[in-house]
């Protein structure tokens, strides 16, 4: 018996007679049938169900039949109707949306490290001989006062005679002296104590000199805090300058613990956050650290994030270099907040998290001002609502998006949906839902797969092809979408100005922007559509806020850089309005070579972060079609093709038509380019010889191909109807002539675009002439107002763009042979 491993047995259930009716149209060219334009039904590909066209025609991405575009009443909408039958037989397994205490144990490992505000080097502070070391070995403990070097010193033997003679002067003035010159040496005896307590002298020390009445050539460096000497720098012997280091010396009470934390964790981790850390040397016990610092950068090749915890170790069980494991456990709320009862209401010391207070104030430690915990990302558990959570097993994921099916229905008659979602961190077994669910909602946990290739089957939104609307956004998404038109258009024009390097057209534009997003009216949006735009408003507005006067092409793109990434996040989330499509475009350049990405209209690379120095740098990852629903819907948001696009977008100010010499390097032509026929050419015209050349000349400006497109069009000009039958042949005629008279490529580029205009005009007016079936291709960004042509197959091959924008069109009709050419 045959074992379906890999498909799911629902799919093979709910999918088998499409599959087979697509298998046998797809090899049985006479069981589709053909119809030809007029019909409102939509066909669509079964191996690209994105594809949706009013004619019969190839799938233009792989070239199969299409197959008509069912109706089950649900409209071109994620929602999938079964019988109870068939979804017991899928295996269907539901669960609800709930909101639960979310606990989580994030653990890691590091090892303990010298705390580094701990550790002191000992220097010297007057040039000279080191006579005596006395520490003999590093790891040696010392308190503080312990002398550990003595120094021979002739700049101190100096120092000190000059403060003696200034103390004998003092104590034994001479008859006369005045009072002035008796303060003046007080003060040249102060001044001598100063310089000596700078060369290292304690107090007693200089007292010692002065009582002793005589100069010291050796001086004794002493241990300024309580420690173990982790490096010896000299040697007894040594000569050393002044400043120069002689031995480091740590403190133990107090350690580091360096960890390791993967890019997921960081919800769970906050600064001053409790951990519990074990050692191997003591199996069993615990102790008890902060996190005191967390690295804001990744790092790119371990995708970790450095930790550090504080720990005490005031019986300094604990040793620098010993492997440690740590564990950080954390709630969190539905906000993201790390929920904390202890910490609520309290304030912390930025620098030192083991100092908590219950009202603000200053560090005790270092003097610096206390912070909330809240705004280090706590919220105490009567602040922070629990957070609304799914199964894992119920999420479908792409990368850039989440779905789940919810049922909607009833147990006799299912009813699935597909929600997209916005997804907080995982927790174990579950998922945290920010937004798309509501507490309650039975959400498919087996079997979603399933559903989601039955969608697919029946060229509905699916995993692959959803279109973005997030149904938390509510019901008059529409409306609000359409408020965005202004954000957009003013984005587009700011990127614009920044590729042209036209810093005053691109402040003018930002200042637009910010007018417009706060003009935005988001009363349409429900609660949790309105704080997802509002956060990324407040985003756009600071940086608006910082756009000057007088700031340089440099502050601008640096501000666009965030911008765009806001713009990117909303055109994610709500799309814009309109029928038009937008290229995401991506720059591993930009951003001192981290890489930053856009939003533009074509595909014609324009960089808004270099401008001219480097215009074409980056390539188009995805294409973002407009959102209107008046207009037919179109494919969703994907990667781009490596072939040729059939569906290009439609620019507010497309480039205009190349006007670029002949590439060497273009192909040629497919057709053979006759020589120009008689001028008493026979009245009735070779519609398959007219036809045939055509399509040269479109081959030839599709490739840049300048000579092969001129003798083409003087040929076509000779084989054209020299006694025109219908008005569409007098145009045909002209534009011919037009385009044999052609003295660049640009020009004859327009000529094609009237003799392209007068072959389709015919069709509308006369049979087909050739027994070919050969496809109509339309561009909307050719001549500003687009422009249509003909070619012999489906593969769009731009001839009013040539290699610039090869593949920029899409095929809007199929024509077929007539019975009898005319």
């Amino acid at each position: 018996m045959a074992r379906w491993w890999w498909v799911p047995t629902g799919v093979t259930l709910l999918g088998m007679g499409a599959s087979i009716g697509w298998m046998a149209r797809g090899h049985n060219d006479q069981a589709a049938p053909k119809p030809t334009g007029g019909s409102s039904t939509l066909w669509t590909c079964p191996m690209h169900p994105q594809v949706r066209l009013p004619d019969n025609v190839p799938c233009p991405a792989c070239g199969m039949d299409l197959v008509p575009l069912k109706d089950d009443g649900t409209g071109h909408q994620p929602v999938l109707q079964l019988t109870h039958d068939t979804a017991a037989l899928a295996g269907i397994r539901l669960d609800r949306a709930k909101r639960r205490d979310v606990d989580l144990r994030i653990r890691m490992a590091g090892a303990i490290a010298f705390d580094e505000t701990r550790v002191r080097g000992i220097s010297a502070r007057v040039s000279g001989w080191v006579e005596r070391m006395y520490l003999d070995f590093t790891g040696i403990h010392v308190q503080e006062g312990d002398h550990l070097v003595r120094l021979y010193s002739p700049e101190l033997l100096t120092a000190q005679q000059e403060l003696l003679a200034g103390r004998r002067k003092l104590t034994q003035p001479n008859e006369g002296t005045s009072e002035f010159l008796q303060q003046s040496d007080a003060r040249v005896v102060e001044v001598a104590r100063h310089k000596l307590r700078l060369l290292g002298l304690s107090p007693a020390q200089i007292a010692k000199v002065e009582q002793q009445d005589r100069a010291e050539d050796h001086v004794l460096i002493r241990a300024p805090a309580s420690g173990v000497v982790i490096d010896r720098v000299v040697e007894e012997g040594d000569y050393v300058a002044a400043g120069a280091e002689i031995c480091r010396v740590a403190e133990l009470d107090r350690l580091w613990l360096l960890l390791q934390a993967y890019e997921q964790d960081l919800p769970w981790i906050r600064y001053g956050q409790e951990v519990t850390v074990a050692a191997d040397a003591y199996p069993g016990e615990e102790f008890r650290g902060w996190v005191s610092w967390i690295n804001p950068t990744v790092d790119r090749q371990t995708r970790t994030v450095s930790l550090r915890v504080t720990l005490d170790n005031a019986q300094g069980r604990l040793k620098p270099g010993m492997f440690a494991r740590a564990y950080v456990s954390a709630r969190l709320g539905a906000s993201g907040a790390v929920l904390d009862p202890r910490l609520t209401g309290k304030w912390i010391g930025p620098m030192h998290p083991e100092v908590i207070h219950d009202r603000p104030g200053v560090c005790e430690l270092c003097g610096m001002d206390l912070v909330s915990a809240a705004s280090l990302g706590y919220a105490g558990a009567d602040q922070g609502q629990q957070p609304l959570t799914v199964p894992a097993a119920a999420v479908l994921r792409t990368g850039r998006r989440a779905l789940v099916y919810v049922a909607t229905g009833t147990d006799s008659e299912p009813k699935f949906e597909g929600r997209e979602v916005v997804l907080g961190p995982r927790a174990g077994p579950d998922y945290i839902v920010l937004a798309g669910l509501r507490e309650g909602e039975r959400v498919v946990i087996e079997g979603a797969f399933k559903l989601d290739s039955e969608l697919q089957l029946r060229a509905k939104p699916s995993m692959m092809s959803m279109e973005g609307e997030e149904a938390w956004l509510g019901a008059r998404a529409a409306a609000f979408r359409a408020n965005l038109g202004p954000v957009f258009q003013d984005y587009l024009a700011t990127q614009r100005a920044l590729a042209d390097d036209d810093a005053r057209a691109a402040r003018t534009a930002l200042r637009g922007l910010l007018i417009a997003i706060q003009a935005v009216d988001d009363a349409s949006l429900r609660r949790n559509g309105r704080a997802h735009w509002t956060q990324r408003r407040q985003r756009a507005t600071e940086v608006l806020r910082r756009v000057t006067p007088d700031a340089d092409l440099a502050r601008l793109r640096d501000g666009f850089r965030v911008l765009s990434r806001v713009i990117l996040e909303l055109e994610t989330s709500f799309g814009h309005p309109g029928a038009h499509v937008l290229a995401e475009a991506h720059c591993p350049m930009a951003a001192g070579g981290h890489g930053a990405s856009w939003l533009q209209e074509g595909d014609v690379i324009a960089n808004p972060f270099f401008g001219a120095s480097m215009l074409r740098c980056g390539t188009v990852e995805r294409r973002h079609p407009g959102r209107n629903p008046g207009a037919d819907a179109t494919p969703g948001p994907g990667p781009v093709a490596s072939g040729p696009v059939t569906s290009g977008p439609v620019a507010a100010d497309p480039p205009a038509p190349t006007t670029s010499a002949p590439s060497a390097h273009a192909p040629a032509a497919t057709a053979t380019v006759d020589e120009a026929p008689p001028a008493d050419v026979a009245s009735t015209p070779d519609w398959a010889k007219i036809y045939t050349l055509y399509f040269a000349l479109q081959d030839a400006l599709a490739g840049d191909d300048w000579q092969t497109s001129t003798d083409a069009a003087r040929a076509l000009a000779a084989a054209a109807p020299a006694a025109p039958n219908e008005s569409s042949d007098v145009a045909l005629g002209d534009a011919a002539a037009g385009a044999a008279k052609a003295t660049d490529i640009s020009a004859l580029r327009e000529a094609f675009r009237e003799l392209s205009n007068a072959l389709i005009a015919r069709e509308e007016q006369a049979s087909h002439h050739v027994p070919d079936t050969y496809f109509e291709v339309h561009c909307p960004m050719a001549f500003d107002d687009g422009a249509s042509w003909l070619q012999r197959d489906a593969t769009v091959r731009n001839p009013y763009y040539g290699a610039s924008m090869l593949g920029c069109g899409r095929v809007t009709r199929q024509h077929t042979p007539a019975p009898s050419p005319r």
